[in-house]
């Protein structure tokens, strides 16, 4: 099933800021996509303790079941005025 992430701060350095297209299995979770944007970029490792997540503008755990044709949003921590 495709997806659409969207990539917030620093980690736009490593996907880039315009959404991107992410192929996952059926039956896929947060999980599994933040392992596998882990093993894209290994500077981005880490994620799932650095970072938030949002399934279609909600927050969401990482046990949340991926949907054909969802958005995750993955927010970094933000600091700054």
């Amino acid at each position: 099933m495709q997806i659409h992430l969207l990539c917030f701060g620093h980690l736009t350095d490593y996907f880039g800021a315009e959404p991107r297209l992410m192929e996952m299995p059926d039956g896929a979770t947060v999980q599994d996509l933040v392992e596998e944007l882990e093993r894209l970029e290994p500077r981005a490792s880490q994620l799932a303790k650095r970072c938030r997540f949002a399934l279609n503008e909600e927050y969401t755990s990482l046990q949340a079941l991926l949907t054909p044709g969802c958005t995750v949003a993955a927010l970094p921590p933000m600091s700054g005025g």
